[in-house]
């Protein structure tokens, strides 16, 4: 299925090395958010601008190995991708291999984890608000998990921020489409074809469901008043 660009492309900190007591408090669906830690030193880092930084963190902690959920490269995977996120909450392709390790393993929150899935959004959301390929990943996630008025929450907030973008506009649609929300999706297609947007993935999908409509006519311009037709 084709999903957002965000979505398929989709760390100078200590590793969690916190006890399994310590895990169950961040159970699903981490109710104290607030009080999971933001580092003082060592970050935490924005993904979108600390490029040298992070990339300096990728090459030893998200290599290809790590992110294709192959093995570590210092630690376990779970390990590499806590020291990540640690560093960089809203590291969209860790956030996005994180989801992949949770339904390889078949849990909300891997029994090698310190967190759960969750709690590592709502801290990535709560360190950058405004990060809207973090709330775009996190509404995937849980439509995933079936909640989806949860994730049209999200979604609310990105089209919102979205204002004139016609890429994000389109994303939106796409995830709208992937957690079964057709009208809205077909809406975003819409706003982002009126955008400019060219991409016809999300219109492709839509009319392989069934869902499709084309967008209503523009309005012919109104035609000049006989005062300004005598002007002329």
């Amino acid at each position: 299925m084709n999903r957002p660009t965000c979505l398929l492309f989709a760390a100078l900190a200590l590793a969690f090395a916190g006890s399994a007591a310590q895990a169950q408090r961040f159970v699903e669906p981490c109710a104290r958010a607030e009080t999971f830690p933001l580092p003082a030193t060592n970050g935490p880092y924005d993904y979108r601008t600390e490029i040298a930084t992070r990339r300096m963190v990728e090459s030893n902690h998200f290599t290809p190995r790590i992110e294709n959920l192959i093995r570590g490269r210092t630690g376990t995977l779970a390990q590499e991708l806590s020291f990540l996120l640690h560093a960089f909450p809203n590291h969209h392709r860790g956030l996005a291999a994180l989801v992949r390790y949770g339904e390889r393993e078949k849990s909300v929150q891997p029994a090698d984890l310190d967190y759960s899935v969750e709690c590592y959004f709502l801290r990535a959301i709560r360190f950058r608000p405004d990060d809207l390929i973090v709330r775009m990943l996190f509404a995937e996630y849980l439509g995933r998990l079936q909640r989806v008025d949860d994730a049209a929450t999200q979604l609310a907030y990105v089209k919102l921020e979205a204002a004139d973008d016609p890429i994000t506009q389109y994303n939106l649609g796409l995830v709208y489409f992937e957690i079964g929300r057709y009208a809205e999706a077909l809406a975003q297609a819409h706003t982002a074809l009126a955008l400019g947007m060219t991409r016809t993935g999300l219109m492709e999908q839509l009319k392989a469901k069934g869902q499709w409509v084309d967008p209503p006519a523009a309005a012919p311009d109104a035609p000049a008043s006989a005062a300004s037709q005598s002007s002329q």
